[in-house]
Parts: C-alpha cells; sequence; structure tokens
C-alpha cells in the first residue's frame, strides 16, 4: 500500500528515514491524522 518493498521498507524502518510526505500516506492509510510539532526542550512549550 506505501509501494516500498519489503527490503526498502526495513531500511526506512531501521534507518529512521521517512519523510514528512511519508508520515502523512502512513496516517492517511491507518485514518489517522499526522501532526508534527516542535517542543522547546527547557520550557516544554509546544511551536
Amino acid at each position: 500500500m506505501l509501494g516500498y518493498s519489503g527490503n526498502n521498507l526495513s531500511n526506512k524502518l531501521r534507518d529512521d528515514n521517512f519523510s514528512e510526505k511519508e508520515f502523512r500516506k502512513i496516517a492517511e492509510l491507518v485514518d489517522c491524522d499526522f501532526d508534527a510539532t516542535f517542543t522547546i526542550r527547557d520550557t516544554g512549550k509546544i511551536i
């Protein structure tokens, strides 16, 4: 459903190498929303 061979997907998972576009596609396939945020470490503020 993602269009990757088994080896390619395995490598992406191992290397933690997904683009935002790929995360959005995965979220769509599992009927979820993908929300990316940055959190300032020393304050915990989400931006």
